[in-house]
């Protein structure tokens, strides 16, 4: 029976790998998407007369697709992570 266990060593390898080596970029499409669901977030604050999403939760989107195409060793961001992204921040407010 074979198993999909890795090993500690190497995950931490993985990690530091992708931290070293894994710089993603953010393509002109990528950048868009970002700011659509940026604009989203502040429209739900304009229905409820509260600031609902701050430059700071774009920054967080903006890391948290990084993080998610680094995951994936992945030298640009793609949609799948800024969607991700944008839902973490969401649950998370």
């Amino acid at each position: 029976m074979k198993s999909n266990k890795i090993t500690r060593e190497f995950f931490a390898s993985y990690i530091g790998y992708a931290r070293k080596c894994v710089k993603p970029k953010i393509p002109d499409a990528i950048q868009m998407d970002l700011v659509s669901e940026y604009v989203k977030m502040r429209a739900v604050g304009n229905t409820t007369k509260t600031i609902t999403a701050t430059p700071r939760q774009l920054e967080s989107m903006i890391r948290i697709a990084e993080s998610l195409a680094k995951m994936r060793l992945s030298e640009y961001i793609e949609k799948t992570d800024v969607e991700e992204a944008s839902a973490l921040i969401k649950n998370a407010l």
